[in-house]
């Protein structure tokens, strides 16, 4: 094998091992949208849909089929996840979404 190749070969696997790395990265990721809600100390999360642009400070969530709302939901919010209902959700002004 010539000096050439062999510069070629160890190119083509650096670029191999980084795009791996970074196909890695992106596995760890939860790219699952969740409703998180925190009072008291305590946060509750909700697994779901964000219907609308998740940069907004109000959207809509439906949480999925089947998830059971925790105690310390707003009722309506606990009635809405329980339902698997679409409901309107705004951001705190700590910037993680609030109902």
């Amino acid at each position: 094998m010539t000096q050439e190749r062999k510069q070629r070969a160890l190119a083509w696997l650096r670029s191999a091992f980084a795009l791996g790395l970074l196909a890695f990265g992106a596995w760890l990721v939860p790219w699952r949208d969740r409703l998180s809600w925190s009072e008291g100390g305590r946060t509750l999360e909700a697994p779901g849909e964000i219907r609308g642009n998740w940069r907004d400070d109000s959207v809509r969530f439906r949480a999925e089929p089947g998830t059971e709302a925790e105690p310390g939901w707003p009722a309506e919010v606990a009635r809405a996840i329980a339902a698997g209902e679409e409901f309107p959700v705004t951001r705190s002004s700590s910037s993680s979404p609030a109902p």
